[in-house]
């Protein structure tokens, strides 16, 4: 931007709005070169909290580059997955994270589940010492794909059975990073995600950095070894000279 550039604030997602106590974890692409930009979120029901309920996926779209925004737009309501997995104890969408693969014009939302059973406080300790964590089914990682510049999307696909045989078999709350992927020159997909290995605590505590990188846009995905110990919630770009550059929030400084 210049000096000269008019900078106009809006507010895409009210508290409220639909009937959701806030919507939280924004990610945010534009479709360029086209003038479509598409924000999306976690639609958290009932109150701000991360386990206190049924969070859904929610977006809006925007076909003017941001100036004005089409009405809230549900792409994943969690009773999908079952009547059980709406309300107050309903499971939740987490960090939802979209990359544009702009050489076929086709965006992909990755995000993760997390079903009602697991998604809930630890309030009865040691028994159920952090128990949405510390079992494989806690999170899953599912895919949306949307051929026509986000108008309309498939139906959620199950992209967990990626992470078989890798550092996941000992790690526990494997998410996303929210925000959004890049897509590289060479045309590869990568889309940054964290998890931990310290199950047994009450909080997560992210412990290591991953990247989904799909080489075939799209089509399969494969997650790199994990790296960034003590960080989490990090982002990815190309810089001049084909260079990705990484950056994440430090959680342990103590960490190398």
């Amino acid at each position: 931007l210049s000096t000269d550039d008019a900078v106009n604030i809006s507010d895409v997602f009210l508290a409220g709005e639909g009937g959701y106590a806030a919507v939280k974890i924004p990610g945010f692409v534009a479709l360029q070169p086209h003038p479509i930009a598409l924000a999306f979120g976690e639609g958290r029901r009932y109150s701000c909290a991360d386990f206190e309920g049924q969070h859904d996926l929610l977006s809006k779209r925007s076909t003017d580059r941001g100036r004005s925004w089409s009405a809230l737009n549900v792409l994943v309501n969690v009773s999908m997955w079952g009547p059980d997995e709406a309300g107050p104890h309903g499971g939740a969408v987490w960090d939802i994270t979209p990359v544009f693969d702009k050489v076929n014009a086709v965006l992909h939302v990755l995000f993760s589940r997390q079903p009602a059973r697991y998604n809930k406080p630890c309030t009865d300790k040691p028994q159920c010492e952090n128990e949405e964590y510390a079992y494989p089914q806690a999170r899953e990682q599912w895919e949306l794909v949307s051929h026509d510049l986000g108008a309309t999307f498939s139906p959620p696909i199950n992209r967990t059975s990626v992470l078989q045989g890798t550092w996941a078999a000992s790690a526990c709350c494997v998410t996303f990073s929210g925000g959004k992927g890049v897509q590289l020159r060479n045309g590869s997909l990568l889309v940054p995600g964290y998890h931990c290995h310290s199950c047994e605590k009450r909080d997560c505590d992210p412990e290591a950095m991953h990247l989904w990188a799909s080489h075939d846009f799209g089509r399969t995905w494969q997650v790199t070894p994990e790296f960034a110990f003590g960080c989490a919630e990090g982002e990815v770009a190309e810089v001049p000279g084909s260079t990705t550059l990484f950056a994440s929030m430090r959680i342990d400084a103590s960490e190398p």
